[in-house]
C-alpha cells in the first residue's frame, strides 16, 4: 500500500510539473510562474498570448519552435 501511495505522489507530481508554465517578459526579464492545466481555456489563452509575444520580436518558425504550438488560423 504504501508504494502504491508512493507512485500516486509521484504521478500528481509530474502531473503538476507538466501543467506548470514560467514565462519571461523579453523586454523587462520578469519572470512569471503560473500552472495551467492542458488542454483547458487558460492554458489556449496563455499559448496565444505567448505567440503575440514571441511574434512582436521573433519570426514564425522562431515562434513555433519556441512555444510548440500555432494558433489555429495561421
Amino acid at each position: 500500500m504504501q508504494r502504491f501511495i508512493t507512485c500516486l505522489g509521484a504521478l500528481a507530481l509530474l502531473g503538476l510539473l507538466a501543467a506548470c508554465e514560467i514565462t519571461i517578459d523579453e523586454r523587462t526579464g520578469e519572470s512569471d510562474v503560473s500552472v495551467k492545466l492542458p488542454g483547458s481555456e487558460a492554458q489556449r489563452v496563455s499559448l496565444e498570448r505567448q505567440w503575440r509575444r514571441c511574434m512582436a520580436y521573433s519570426s514564425r518558425s522562431v515562434c513555433e519552435r519556441r512555444i510548440g504550438w500555432v494558433p489555429p488560423g495561421q
